[in-house]
C-alpha cells in the first residue's frame, strides 16, 4: 500500500504544475472575454511557460503579468493527490466487490 501512496504522490507531483498553470491561464485572460477557445488556449502557454519559470509565470506571456503561483502548488498537488487517491480506492472496492461475487 505505501508503493501506491509513493506512485500517486509522484502522479500528483507531475501534473501539479501543468494544472495550476491552466486554470491560471484560464483565470487571466484579460482579452477573451467570453471566448472559451481562447481561455483554453492561454491556459495550455500558461500550463507550459510555467514549467519553464519554476512556478512563476513570465512577463507579457499569453497577456499575463509576471506572477508566482508557487503559493498556489501546495494546495493543487493535495487536491490531485487526493483526487488520485479516492480514484484507486474505488477502483479497488469495485474490483473486490466483483471478486466476492464470483
Amino acid at each position: 500500500m505505501k508503493g501506491n501512496n509513493l506512485f500517486l504522490a509522484l502522479v500528483a507531483m507531475l501534473f501539479t504544475f501543468p494544472a495550476t498553470g491552466f486554470v491560471y491561464g484560464m483565470i487571466a485572460c484579460t482579452d477573451c472575454g467570453y471566448n472559451i477557445f481562447g481561455r483554453v488556449f492561454i491556459g495550455l502557454i500558461h500550463a507550459i511557460f510555467i514549467l519553464f519559470g519554476g512556478g512563476t509565470v513570465l512577463k507579457n506571456e499569453g497577456g499575463g503579468d509576471s506572477v508566482n503561483l508557487r503559493i498556489y502548488l501546495i494546495p493543487a498537488f493535495i487536491l490531485i493527490f487526493a483526487l488520485l487517491k479516492a480514484i484507486s480506492y474505488f477502483r479497488s472496492r469495485k474490483s473486490a466487490e466483483s471478486i466476492v461475487q464470483n
